[in-house]
């Protein structure tokens, strides 16, 4: 029964942002911490019920993560109760980890960043519940939560970061979930789509871009893609066919990671790798992000911009 709770809880993380199952989620934390809460009742003060406390904090930890991701103040609440009751049992059985731990995500809760950050992103906020699951050794949790983190970045157009990440769990959900695990389906299908690096025609429809030729000249590009390539693997669209079309002609999508060429006065940029973020119509430039982020956005020319169709390892 817990493991079932577990991945209710899971998939609620992973695919809150587009089926809405944050609530379902929230129902199996409270179920679970229900259960693991009875196991200690049945064990009242005794050296065997260490671990069936321990798994207790561990579900109000996880529960308490969940709350935060409801963007409303009563989930912060909510989240922050949660972490106190984590925190007491862990100083109970002497968890020092799961002591540390609390304090930070309570500390981090409090704390003006937060606020600062909102919950429209959660960027900032899914990293740290992330980092709280990795230091747990929750690599399930953390399995979901990366999911999670990985569609938000997309949607805000972080796509490299958002491939590194899933590039890196997609082997974890794997060893600890199994390959045919509707989590680890879950993951790789995201995966899917945050390496497909989209283009948009002049006609507006988009396109998967599979390679360039001619020198860079032209790119040849596969589709039209299915407007549901969100929840379906772009790579599969029934009666895709592939074109070879000026470079000239295509709108590298946001998100994509592209690098510099050509550049004259900023020569020290060619070649460091970037996201799209925007295109300016009338300029006909790109504003781009670097993933060193010591090296300040900067809008580009169409010429001076290509694709990234594979990632090089992070430095």
């Amino acid at each position: 029964m817990a493991a079932a709770l577990q991945v209710k809880m899971e998939a609620a993380k992973a695919n809150m942002g587009i089926h809405g199952q944050l609530a379902q989620g929230i129902e199996a934390g409270n179920e679970l911490v229900a259960l693991f809460k009875d196991m200690v009742v049945k064990l009242p003060n005794s050296k065997f019920n260490q671990k069936e406390r321990d798994l207790l904090a561990n579900a109000y930890g996880q529960l308490s993560t969940l709350y935060l991701l409801d963007s409303s103040n009563e989930g912060k609440k909510k989240a922050i109760v949660c972490c106190e009751k984590s925190l007491d049992i862990y100083k109970s059985i002497g968890n020092r980890e799961g002591v540390k731990t609390m304090e930070d995500l309570i500390k981090y809760i409090k704390s003006n960043s937060f606020a600062q950050d909102g919950l429209g992103d959660q960027l900032n906020t899914l990293r740290q519940i992330l980092n709280d699951e990795i230091k747990m050794g929750n690599s399930g949790g953390a399995v979901g939560t990366a999911t999670a983190l990985a569609r938000s970045l997309l949607l805000t157009d972080h796509g490299i970061e958002s491939e590194r990440l899933l590039t890196k769990y997609v082997p974890i959900s794997r060893r600890v979930h199994g390959e045919d695990h509707s989590q680890t389906k879950e993951i790789e299908l995201v995966l899917t789509k945050c390496k497909a690096r989209l283009v948009a025609l002049e006609n507006g429809e988009e396109f998967q871009a599979l390679r360039y030729e001619g020198g860079g000249d032209k790119c040849v590009v596969k589709g039209p893609v299915r407007k549901d390539y969100h929840i379906r693997p772009v790579v599969e669209v029934e009666g895709a066919t592939e074109y070879t079309v000026d470079n000239s002609s295509l709108l590298i999508t946001n998100g994509t990671p592209i690098v510099c060429q050509g550049l004259q006065k900023g020569a020290h940029l060619n070649g460091k790798l970037a996201d799209v973020r925007s295109f300016d119509k009338d300029k006909e430039r790109y504003t781009i992000y670097f993933e060193d982020t010591k090296l300040k956005p900067v809008a580009v020319k169409k010429e001076n911009v290509r694709i990234v169709f594979d990632l090089p390892d992070a430095e």
